[in-house]
C-alpha cells in the first residue's frame, strides 16, 4: 500500500493527476494582413476647347537699309594669280574654281585663237 501512495504522490508532482486537465499551448497563427486592390478613380473625359483663329493684320513690310558691302578678309587667287572664281588670262579656257583648282570652262571664259570649245567645255 505503501507503493500505491508513493506512486500516486510522484504522479501528482508530475503533472499527470491534477483534478483539471491541463491542455498543451498549440501556437496561434499569425496572420499577415491582406492588401487589397484598391480602385484606382478613372478620370472623366472632357472635351477638348478648339482653338479660334483670329485674324491678324497682315504687316507692313518696312524697307530695310541696304546692306554695306563687306571688304574680302583675304584675296584668294590660283596659282598664277588669277583671282578665285574668274577666267584665267594666263591659261585662256581655264576657271580659277572653288577649291581654287583650274577647271576647263570655256563656255565662260572663251578659247584662244583657232580653237573652238567641245560639247565637253575644253577648248580644241
Amino acid at each position: 500500500m505503501r507503493a500505491l501512495a508513493l506512486l500516486l504522490a510522484g504522479l501528482v508532482l508530475a503533472g499527470c493527476l491534477m483534478s483539471q486537465p491541463t491542455t498543451m499551448a498549440t501556437p496561434t497563427p499569425t496572420l499577415e494582413p491582406t492588401i487589397l486592390p484598391t480602385a484606382t478613380p478613372v478620370a472623366t473625359p472632357r472635351a477638348t476647347p478648339v482653338p479660334t483663329l483670329a485674324a491678324t493684320p497682315t504687316p507692313v513690310p518696312t524697307e530695310l537699309p541696304s546692306p554695306t558691302p563687306t571688304p574680302l578678309i583675304k584675296d584668294y587667287r590660283c596659282f598664277d594669280g588669277t583671282p578665285q572664281n574668274e577666267c584665267s588670262k594666263v591659261t585662256i579656257g581655264m576657271y580659277c574654281g572653288v577649291y581654287l583648282a583650274y577647271e576647263y570652262n570655256c563656255k565662260l571664259c572663251g578659247c584662244p585663237a583657232g580653237k573652238t570649245c567641245s560639247e565637253l567645255n575644253i577648248c580644241k
